[in-house]
């Protein structure tokens, strides 16, 4: 069984509550069954993907998901 990766590129703090913090990953991979998931919540804007690196984190997300790369 492979380990599900989660990628905190950015997160969105959800609640503070004494010492404890919950944050929310904003992009992260997944296998379900034979198939595999990808998630990515950057680009509300299109002016989002003026940044570089947000284009190649969606880029790679894709072609993992469409098992071009690993």
């Amino acid at each position: 069984m492979k380990t599900d990766k989660l990628f905190f590129i950015g997160f969105f703090l959800l609640e503070t509550v004494g010492f404890c913090v919950l944050v929310m990953p904003v992009v992260w991979k997944k296998y379900y069954g034979r198939g595999r998931v990808f998630y990515c919540s950057l680009g509300h804007v299109a002016s989002d993907f003026e940044v570089p690196e947000a284009r190649e984190i969606v880029k790679r997300g894709i072609l993992w998901a469409a098992r071009i790369i690993d």
